[in-house]
């Protein structure tokens, strides 16, 4: 197999104030959650960070107390960082969509508390949908798989199953990201060839894309770095370890400083690269990484505080019933070709109620093994995707 490939993708928007300690504290939660996936998983995998600390945000605003305090903590944000958060990204850009939705149980009883609805919609875009999880459960299940398919333009079909939404569920809360450009140097088709990759002292066959050109490129002790630029502000880096590294504990010794770093340290140089071409797809059930990070009260039906979600002043109960996180599913995709990229993710996090509880000579850069790659907004520094390939 080709050897684990590490890539980020980032997307920066000129027209967006920059918010660095932000954006570093959102890549290094991204990194971190990373690490915890790649450990759990010997196969090519990809997640994005942009989808899921959108999600977590959105869901803090409805936390309280310890619950909120680790939402935070796991995101290494603080409360101003919070509070200065904004949406970089244009709902209608054509080649970068995020789009967010919270789904609510309409209820007799209880009423979204008017705030946190507010936040929701301004701060972070989101379409409300007002439904009955109880009666209507088969329909919302479809409405929400439709609206994920839509948004992703395809790429992921189902976020949801059968088992996923219950009666008892009162928010589904969505983020999703879509992405789709060509490289600013585009590979030939009629170049691309069957070559060998190398993974876990295996070799198999995949389809090799090559080119020759100028390329952001840097060769330190321990790997080799390559900037793929898109037709746009966003770049695809890829960190290809040499030999006798393990992938796994390439990715457990990186972080956004090293990042920052090694990217500084690209230089334009004449090589000779070979590429993977591959597609991917990828699910992760985050109730298995996030308590790792430390996010554990808000998946625990008794010490879960979700007081914020609710207005509880007109209750035709006694006693207000309590919420927990149920589920946090994340999809993702990618298609790598002589053309472009192709990338999406989405990410539901499902609430439930419980009554109370760069010379002449050329470089050659060959990914025929094991790599990490990160596509990257290079405008508003944010890593957008971040896996490995392993073939």
């Amino acid at each position: 197999m080709i050897k684990n490939i590490f890539l980020i993708i980032c997307f920066i928007s000129l027209s967006i104030p920059k918010n660095n300690n932000l954006q570093d504290s959102l890549n290094q939660f991204g990194i971190n959650l990373f690490k915890v996936v790649s450990n759990n998983t010997h196969k090519s995998a990809m997640i994005s960070p942009w989808s899921v600390s959108n999600s977590l945000m959105m869901v803090s605003q409805g936390a309280s107390n310890n619950t909120y305090d680790e939402i935070l903590k796991t995101l290494n944000l603080d409360q101003d960082q919070l509070n200065n958060f904004t949406n970089p990204y244009n709902p209608i850009d054509s080649v970068l969509l995020v789009s967010n939705s919270i789904w609510i149980q309409s209820d007799n009883c209880y009423n979204p508390n008017s705030t946190y609805i507010d936040i929701l919609q301004n701060k972070f875009s989101g379409k409300i949908s007002y439904v009955n999880f109880h009666n209507d459960r088969e329909l919302v299940i479809q409405d929400i798989n439709s609206w994920v398919e839509t948004v992703t333009k395809g790429t992921i079909k189902k976020i949801v199953s059968d088992n996923d939404i219950k009666k008892s569920t009162t928010q589904a809360l969505l983020n999703t990201i879509y992405f789709k450009s060509n490289w600013l140097y585009p590979f030939d088709q009629n170049k691309t060839i069957k070559s060998k990759f190398y993974v876990n002292f295996d070799t198999i066959q995949i389809d090799m894309m090559n080119k020759k050109n100028k390329y952001a490129y840097y060769n330190s002790d321990t790997y080799q770095l390559l900037e793929l630029p898109y037709e746009n502000n966003i770049s695809m880096y890829i960190y290809l370890p040499y030999s006798g590294i393990e992938i796994e504990n390439f990715i457990n010794d990186f972080s956004i400083e090293k990042f920052n770093l090694s990217i500084n340290e690209l230089e334009y140089d004449l090589g000779k690269i070979f590429i993977p071409k591959f597609n991917l797809s990828y699910s992760s059930n985050l109730k298995d990484h996030l308590p790792k990070l430390g996010m554990k009260s808000a998946f625990n039906p008794n010490s879960a505080e979700f007081d914020r979600f609710w207005d509880y002043k007109n209750t035709c109960k006694k006693y207000p019933p309590k919420h927990y996180i149920d589920l946090i599913n994340h999809k993702s995709f990618i298609s790598m070709t002589e053309s472009g990229t192709e990338a999406s993710a989405a990410t539901i996090v499902i609430i439930n109620r419980v009554t109370s509880i760069r010379p002449n000579e050329h470089f050659t850069f060959n990914a025929n093994h094991p790599f990490m790659y990160i596509i990257y907004d290079k405008l508003n520094d944010n890593i957008l995707f971040i896996g490995k390939y392993k073939g």
